[in-house]
């Protein structure tokens, strides 16, 4: 090489290119050092880690989109949010999030709880695609009203027309099936006949004949009235002689925590004197709104009439305060009360562990008797999935006073 060099660029230039190919020989193995060094250990590390990584999100990856994107609810609803996928069991590898649980809830499998008025994002993200929904919570504008009376009513806009129609006519018609042991009033239709039921009570006849067939009207009206037996009567409304209309018995005058439990509890049978006994609340509704001169059958029939025959809340003796539950006296122990739940708790369960919504749950009524079986629950909880679920207990007892309460089921 060197004498072919010196041969075509002499001595001097030969040093010169000889040099130069060194140089380059030289800087080639150093490059060549420098890739393998950098390129296969360093960027092909990176690359190996990237790939890694990007086979791991594939696995928990889903291509899918959630259908809306804005919703309105109102406070205590629930609803499942609809995702389009093209991937089989899309809501498998969704995880969801709530940007203020407070508001709304979301559970694993995509459920939305409306708690409060506000607004909160709801996302979904599954591997690298992700989607959002904007939630707007609506107060409830329904109040829950207190309640005194298992009274069945009905037919209300007519009772109001008929209020204002001018027509002179007693606006209420009164049944007493003595056989059902339930009243039923009535008002009148278009063509003046009193068909349309408005209310039904339950109440206490006499057994056999003490309380007597026929049809008689009301007369005298009494806040308070000495009964047989020494004892005495709230909202007392007379409609045959000594056959009146009343509460249940009180053993001492003007004293409204001395109810007979017994008798109280015995609503709904034949165990009166003769009289009609019906709850405090239903007493004084025939007391405030039937006047002298309104018509009262008393009969027998097999048949409950068109509203039915409304149940009878129990005293729980136990617990008894001397009132009747349904009195509206502010001074009532039971006129701020509610229907109340055991057992409604926050709860940890394993992945894949059985859970009973109602296991170690129960409800009792305004009274304190036990309702459990009428308790409803909203909600469930997924066992083979992780995250946190929300359920809703809520109990309505027969007097129309209701209960919620929400637990967290965590899964984990």
């Amino acid at each position: 090489m060197k004498r072919y060099v010196r041969a075509n660029f002499g001595k001097k230039g030969g040093q010169a290119v000889l040099a130069v190919f060194f140089i380059l020989l030289l800087a080639l193995s150093a490059g060549g050092a420098l890739y393998i060094f950098y390129g296969d250990s360093l960027k092909g590390k990176e690359q190996n880690q990237k790939t890694a990584v990007l086979s791991q999100q594939n696995v928990n990856t889903a291509v899918f989109s959630i259908d809306d994107k804005k919703l309105k609810i109102t406070v205590g609803d629930r609803q499942k949010i609809k995702v389009t996928s093209d991937t089989e069991n899309a809501f498998d590898s969704i995880s969801w999030e709530s940007s203020d649980s407070k508001v709304a809830h979301v559970d694993p499998d995509g459920n939305i709880v409306a708690l409060k008025k506000g607004k909160a994002k709801i996302t979904a993200t599954a591997g690298y695609y992700s989607s959002s929904l904007d939630v707007t919570v609506k107060g409830n504008k329904e109040k829950s009203k207190k309640t005194f009376s298992t009274a069945y009513t009905a037919n209300k806009n007519v009772v109001n027309k008929n209020k204002k129609d001018g027509s002179g006519r007693n606006l209420y018609y009164i049944d007493v099936n003595r056989l059902k042991n339930c009243v039923t009033v009535y008002t009148y239709d278009k063509k003046g006949k009193y068909t349309v039921p408005v209310r039904a009570m339950i109440c206490s006849c006499g057994d056999d004949d003490k309380t007597p067939t026929g049809t008689f009207s009301v007369s005298v009206k009494g806040r308070w009235h000495p009964l047989f037996g020494n004892v005495y009567g709230q909202y007392v409304t007379a409609f045959n002689g000594e056959i009146l209309f009343h509460s249940v018995p009180y053993e001492q005058m003007s004293k409204p925590n001395s109810v007979e439990v017994k008798d109280y509890n015995g609503l709904g049978t034949s165990i009166s004197m003769g009289c009609v006994r019906l709850a405090v609340a239903d007493a004084k509704w025939i007391y405030d709104n039937c006047p002298e001169g309104t018509t009262v059958r008393v009969f027998e029939d097999k048949k409950d009439g068109p509203l039915g025959t409304p149940p009878a809340m129990k005293i729980n003796t136990g617990k008894s305060t001397g009132w009747d539950p349904t009195d509206d006296d502010k001074k009532n122990p039971y006129y701020k009360k509610s229907p109340n739940f055991d057992g409604v708790v926050n709860v940890t369960i394993n992945l894949g562990d059985k859970f009973d919504k109602m296991a170690d749950v129960s409800a009792r009524d305004t009274s304190g008797s036990v309702i459990t079986d009428k308790v409803q629950v909203k909600g469930n909880v997924n066992t083979k999935k992780s995250g946190e679920y929300l359920l809703e207990y809520t109990v309505k007892d027969d007097m129309g006073r209701s209960k919620s309460q929400y637990r967290y089921v965590t899964v984990r």
